[in-house]
């Protein structure tokens, strides 16, 4: 009940908080929240998943009077199972976060037992290398991308769809990703923004963008704590907000310096 209930709250306060700060809330939209069928639906996925571990985990335990750490992977591996309980729209989601997430700490096993050998800034060069493929999608691929990634990187770089098309692709056909070779380059200006300046138009958006970026990294960095560690917080609550406010700006600043690189 514990796993179900902090399942269905964050999920809530999540979608909650994101059109907080869209400014799209009313109350209309708080009770298709609360009361929505899907936040239940999740809840019951991370609920049933969790006993699930811990019923199995216990069981392997007791049958076999030993812990050896293979016991935790075949208690992962079945009560994963469970995700076939929830929306079939966000299971590929969570299957590629959970995939991500695995691999890295499969990584870090690796190197913490010498089975792979620690290479500085191997993260700052992996993510670099995987911005190729999503800026490609962005740009050439759209239909490739998750349709609400999509949204959301369009959303973050304040474009839409109409610049995308105008300025990365056809001009005279929507459904091509790429310009036609008949198809002469114009500035972006023209179509990308009114500024006559490209380097002036980003560093104005750049200023706006600390606002479109903190939208999202406020409810990532204040949200997990609030609900999941309020004694932690009670015990220095302005030396955690301090921290919590610099991490936003931190997140901030890379997420808008992105964007305006690109």
């Amino acid at each position: 009940f514990r796993s179900f209930s902090a399942a269905f709250i964050f999920k809530t306060s999540l979608n909650f908080l994101t059109k907080l700060f869209a400014g799209k809330i009313t109350w209309q939209r708080i009770k298709l929240i609360y009361l929505d069928n899907d936040s239940v639906l999740f809840g019951i996925f991370v609920g049933l998943m969790s006993f699930c571990y811990k019923a199995i985990l216990c069981t392997l335990r007791r049958i076999r009077k030993k812990d050896p750490v293979y016991h935790k992977s075949i208690a992962g591996f079945l009560c994963g199972i469970c995700i076939l309980l929830d929306n079939k729209t966000r299971r590929k989601q969570i299957a590629l976060y959970c995939l991500v997430r695995a691999v890295a700490d499969m990584v870090k096993l690796a190197v913490h037992y010498k089975r792979l050998p620690n290479i500085p800034h191997a993260d700052i060069a992996i993510f670099t290398s995987s911005q190729l493929f999503i800026m490609y999608g962005l740009v050439h691929g759209s239909n490739a991308l998750d349709p609400k990634y999509y949204k959301w990187i369009k959303n973050m770089g304040n474009l839409t769809e109409q610049q995308c098309q105008l300025t990365f692709r056809s001009r005279t056909n929507p459904a091509l990703q790429y310009r036609l070779p008949s198809e002469q380059w114009a500035p972006c200006s023209v179509f990308y923004h009114h500024d006559p300046s490209c380097l002036r138009h980003n560093c104005v958006d750049w200023v706006f963008g600390l606002a479109r970026a903190a939208r999202i990294y406020v409810p990532v960095h204040f949200l997990p704590n609030i609900l999941f560690e309020p004694k932690r917080i009670l015990k220095d609550p302005l030396h955690w907000l301090q921290r919590k406010s610099w991490n936003v700006m931190v997140s901030s600043v890379f997420l808008t310096t992105y964007q305006f690189n690109m």
